[in-house]
């Protein structure tokens, strides 16, 4: 094999792996072409809902649209299916529906980000938006006529820049206004009506000199830490003019805002509503017990959504209408908090008939109005508050048997199982602590869950600990602890008879499956295990660790085999290690003459061989994915790309029929099913 390495002598010295690397003796042809098959993106499972704001709307057909990592997902409530818009490279961090439904605007965090404008039905893309704001863009939203476009920068001053496209169509669109926002964040940013805000409906005073110029109007409004902000645009030139609090409320950070008709409504953290008339605040209005967090307008009416859990509708005039309690749902939110509401209307536009709402815990539901009735369209793994939205998703587990189950594990400690046909969460189980992997047993009755990890880095109650689930009520049969630290994985035998975990702790325990004790102990590593597999027989046992190490271990006793060439000639029941003989095509190619100041290629964080054993897939540290064939043994080798998740991808697995595979991002806890068309 070609490994292109440079100098091979100091690569063995910083990647030991390759030291280990051994060819077998019926070593097969290397194959450089890609494998030929393509893939398709079918589903994609989780909700963006603790780094995005407002992230959830209809489009003209109803359908519910909202970011999943860098991915915009339009669901369809009448057949259950899901498109998809692609073109973002960086984590969605704002969608915002024209008011016609026909147009999106979304924005992206990233140092040089982009709002793309694209098509909500077909969801082709218009045009691209900057690069103008550094950071990420914050809020994004569209005017009346859907020809103007506003956004806000996560830049230090929060920059506001206008976009126009006089057509509509949005292929001639230019950057036609900015300015410095506000030193504090901006949470929201909406437009005015024209009706009541604009220059006709501005006071205008007169002196000895004669009329003063006529004020232009207020365009559009912001608010966020402690401010909102009121803009009129002259020709290039935005203005802001700062809201007089009075002594009707009190200075407080605004999370939200809307405008309907001659009133502008801000939510604040103290669970009010402010009503603002021209720039001074009308009146407050007490609305939730927790924070006001999302608030909709239509012509009709107002939406408001708390950290309550509850979810209140208003008429334009701000009469409390009725409220909705999301413990009311048939399948209630395991954090009720509100994140993000929407409103759908009737066949004529006018009446509110429908209310989508995104919770804490990434859970999408549909509230009927006149019913009350909520129905669940879609969830997956949160980030817990303690960890702000920084929680992670590392564990994947394919069942052994059946191609369309498979289950995750996460920070937000929950165990769930997923039907790739049925689109859908099956059961889901809410441990005492989190856990980043899992495992099927091989006649997958058992769950093997490895308990503890945090992405803040703290100690965890059970860190160590492993746990055994029926697979079919995620009942806990069995609960056992022998490891210092939180572990990383774990994985049967291909007979089921015994067990391994592997620990942060640097080692690796072997458990007899029969009484569950551990019979020995591989601790040659020096620094944490990553994976590991076993081999056909379950005699051996192969591992990768943090130290670019990658041994070999008697299943048995826990003998470590100093020379690879002694089981060079093994045959593996999986393959889940990115160190090893057949996956050294994986890694990217470094040139020693490149630019220092150039960035490195992404490494592999993860990867699996198909059941097949033809292939292999491989999940890198920028959030790409590509598929080899198998075994991947020259840098030469191609590949198909997969393109969906913002940064590391630490697990991939391939469903034991090699139809779909399976993709989770650890930042943005989404879960991609590929269908693989051979």
């Amino acid at each position: 094999a070609d490994l292109a390495l440079g100098d091979a002598s100091a690569d063995v010295n910083t990647k030991p792996w390759l030291s280990a690397i051994v060819e077998p003796s019926d070593a097969p042809r290397a194959e450089p072409a890609a494998p030929d098959l393509s893939v398709r993106l079918e589903r994609v499972f989780g909700v963006q809902v603790s780094s995005a704001r407002e992230a959830i709307a209809y489009n003209v057909l109803g359908e519910v649209i909202w970011p999943s990592a860098c991915t915009c997902v339009v669901y369809s409530k009448q057949t259950h299916s899901q498109r998809f818009f692609l073109n973002h490279t960086a984590e969605v961090t704002c969608v915002a529906v024209s008011p016609d439904g026909r147009l999106v605007a979304s924005g992206e965090k990233g140092a040089r980000p982009v709002v793309r404008i694209w098509d909500a039905q077909t969801c082709v893309e218009l045009k691209v938006l900057g690069p103008f704001h550094r950071q990420g863009i914050a809020c994004v939203a569209w005017s009346e006529d859907s020809k103007t476009v506003a956004m806000v920068g996560r830049d230090i001053e929060h920059s506001v820049s206008v976009w126009s496209s006089a057509t509509g169509g949005w292929d001639d669109a230019r950057r036609v206004a900015y300015a410095p926002g506000n030193h504090e964040a901006v949470y929201f940013i909406t437009f005015l009506d024209d009706r009541f805000w604009g220059p006709a409906a501005q006071p205008q005073s007169s002196s000895g000199q004669g009329a003063t110029p006529a004020h232009p109007g207020f365009l559009f409004a912001t608010g966020g830490v402690d401010h909102v902000k009121f803009w009129s645009m002259e020709g290039r030139t935005l203005t802001a003019s700062r809201a007089l609090w009075g002594s009707v409320g009190r200075v407080q950070p605004m999370l939200c805002g809307c405008a309907t008709g001659p009133r502008l409504v801000t939510g604040s953290v103290s669970g009010h509503l402010y009503v603002w008339r021209g720039r001074r605040c009308e009146k407050i209005i007490r609305a939730h017990e927790s924070n006001v967090t999302s608030l909709y307008a239509t012509e009709t009416g107002v939406v408001s959504g708390g950290g309550d859990g509850f979810v209140k509708l208003y008429s334009s005039s701000l009469e409390h209408l009725r409220s909705y309690g999301l413990h009311e749902a048939q399948v209630p939110p395991l954090r009720p908090g509100v994140k993000a509401v929407c409103a759908g209307l009737d066949k004529d536009g006018v009446n509110i008939t429908k209310i989508v709402v995104a919770t804490e815990s990434a859970e999408v539901y549909e509230l009927a109005k006149d019913s009350g009735n909520w129905t669940l369209l879609g969830e997956g793994h949160y980030s817990q508050p303690q960890d702000g939205a920084g929680g992670e998703l590392w564990g994947l587990a394919p069942h052994p048997t059946n191609p369309d189950i498979f289950a995750t594990a996460g920070d937000d400690a929950t165990v769930r199982i997923w039907s790739i046909s049925q689109g859908r969460l099956l059961r889901k189980a809410q441990l005492d602590c989190a856990t980043r992997c899992v495992t099927w047993n091989p006649s997958g009755t058992r769950l093997l869950v490895g308990l503890g990890g945090s992405c803040r880095g703290v100690r965890q109650k059970k860190d160590g600990a492993f746990m055994m689930l029926h697979s079919e009520t995620l009942e806990v049969l069995y609960e056992g602890r022998d490891a210092r630290h939180w572990l990383r994985e774990v994985k049967y035998s291909p007979d089921g008879q015994s067990f391994a975990c592997a620990s942060q702790d640097q080692k690796i325990y072997l458990y007899d499956n029969r009484q569950n004790i551990m019979r020995a102990k591989c601790d040659k590593h020096n620094s944490y295990v990553t994976s590991l597999d076993f081999s056909d027989d379950g005699a051996y046992v192969q591992s990768d660790a943090g130290d670019f190490e990658h041994l070999y271990h008697s299943a048995t006793d826990g003998q470590y085999f100093k020379l690879p060439s002694q089981l060079k000639n093994v045959r593996w029941f999986s393959w889940s290690c990115i160190y090893g003989w057949p996956v050294q095509g994986i890694w990217p190619t470094i040139n020693v003459e490149r630019d220092p100041n150039d960035p490195l290629p992404p490494d592999p964080t993860s990867a699996h061989r198909s059941f097949n054993q033809d292939l292999v897939a491989v999940g890198y540290q920028d959030g790409q994915g590509r598929i080899f064939r198998y075994p991947c043994i020259t840098k030469a080798a191609q590949s198909i790309p997969l393109t969906g998740h913002v940064a590391d991808m630490p697990s991939v697995r391939f469903m034991c029929d090699d139809t779909h595979l399976i993709t989770v991002g650890k930042a943005d806890r989404a879960i991609c099913v590929w269908k693989i068309i051979r």
